[in-house]
C-alpha cells in the first residue's frame, strides 16, 4: 500500500479566488473581453501566468519558448502556495486592469460574487 497525505485546502478561500477573476472579469470593457475571446478562463490563465505561476513550453507552431500556467488544482498546490498565487493575482489585476479603480471599491463588489 502507498498513502500520499496531504494537507486540505481551504474550499472558501478557492472560491474566493473564482470570484476575484469573475469580479475583475466584469470590469473589463468590450474590447478588453473580445481580447480574450469572451472567454473567462482564458482571462483566468492570462493573469496566472502574469502573476508568474507557469512553466515554459516550446511551441513547435510558433518556434518558441512560450509560458503556460501551472495546475492549481488542490492535488497540486498547498494551502500556502495558493495564498500567494492569489495575492499576485491580485496585484496584477490592481496594477494592469484596475488601475483607476480603488480596492475598496473592488471589495464592496467582490462580495456579490
Amino acid at each position: 500500500y502507498s498513502v500520499r497525505i496531504n494537507k486540505a485546502r481551504n474550499v472558501r478561500f478557492h472560491r474566493l479566488y473564482f470570484a476575484l477573476i469573475n469580479c475583475a472579469w466584469e470590469y473589463l470593457n468590450e474590447a478588453q473581453s473580445e481580447f480574450f475571446h469572451n472567454n473567462k478562463t482564458v482571462f483566468r490563465k492570462s493573469l496566472e501566468v502574469s502573476a508568474g505561476h507557469c512553466e515554459k513550453v516550446f511551441s513547435f507552431q510558433l518556434k518558441n519558448w512560450v509560458d503556460i500556467p501551472k495546475s492549481i488544482s488542490f492535488g497540486k498546490m498547498d494551502e500556502f502556495e495558493f495564498r500567494e498565487l492569489y495575492d499576485r493575482v491580485k496585484d496584477v489585476i490592481f496594477n494592469t486592469i484596475l488601475r483607476n479603480i480603488s480596492v475598496e471599491e473592488f471589495e464592496k463588489n467582490l462580495i456579490n460574487f
